[in-house]
């Protein structure tokens, strides 16, 4: 059960404190676990920030999920932490910190408060230069967050083109990612053309139990704009 009585300035003593990653990794699992504090501020803030550049990729991964938890939790101002995030991330190379950047970066920008549409651009072209990667853990994320966050000031044409692209994935949940996606899109008013649904109906076809469900939701969704 969260707590408030918990102090948020005794835990930092304690990370700064650490001789090693597994026992920072510790102390941060217990913030993980009840993140509410009496005393939190944006300093604990500013303090994962620093940590995330010394430290080991699995710490990493637990800081970005905790700044997303404090977003949620504390109210902290959701567009400076993202463009935090996006600096933080620019140049990383670990693809499990990356997919769970985008993970965090989607839970801030769904917590309710407003971001810009400049700040969801920035968040959208990184996530296209993040689809040229091999690993499909990070197109599935990239993806996600491109169906999450365009809108349709965004260049939807491109934007759906680019997405569509990867419903012929060899990736499973990769197809079935881009499919939700370009729903997603499409649940926001953004064009689904009849085009789409030539593409999409082979994905009923698909191997994969994952893909076709997907699959026939988008082509009820057509099918509704585009009844002839």
């Amino acid at each position: 059960a969260k707590s408030s009585s918990r102090s948020i300035q005794s835990i930092l003593k304690r990370l700064e404190a650490s001789v090693s990653s597994n026992e920072t990794l510790q102390i941060l699992a217990e913030i993980s676990d009840s993140p509410s504090f009496f005393d939190f501020s944006p300093d604990a803030v500013k303090f994962l920030l620093n940590m995330f550049k010394k430290e080991k990729d699995f710490v990493r991964v637990k800081i970005l999920y905790l700044l997303s938890d404090f977003a949620l939790q504390h109210g902290i101002d959701a567009c400076k932490l993202l463009e935090d995030i996006l600096i933080l991330i620019k140049s990383e190379e670990s693809s499990k910190v990356v997919c769970q950047s985008f993970t965090s970066m989607l839970r801030i920008g769904q917590s309710g408060q407003h971001i810009s549409l400049v700040l969801f651009n920035k968040i959208i072209d990184f996530a296209k230069l993040k689809l040229a990667s091999t690993n499909h853990n990070v197109q599935r994320h990239a993806i996600s967050i491109i169906g999450a966050f365009s809108s349709k000031e965004d260049g939807e044409k491109e934007l759906m083109a680019l997405i569509s692209h990867y419903m012929d994935s060899p990736d499973a949940r990769t197809r079935a990612q881009a499919i939700n996606s370009i729903l997603c899109m499409g649940k926001r008013s953004i064009d689904l053309s009849q085009a789409l649904y030539s593409r999409v109906e082979k994905n009923l076809k698909d191997d994969y139990e994952c893909v076709r469900k997907e699959a026939l939701q988008l082509t009820f969704e057509i099918s509704q704009r585009h009844p002839e």
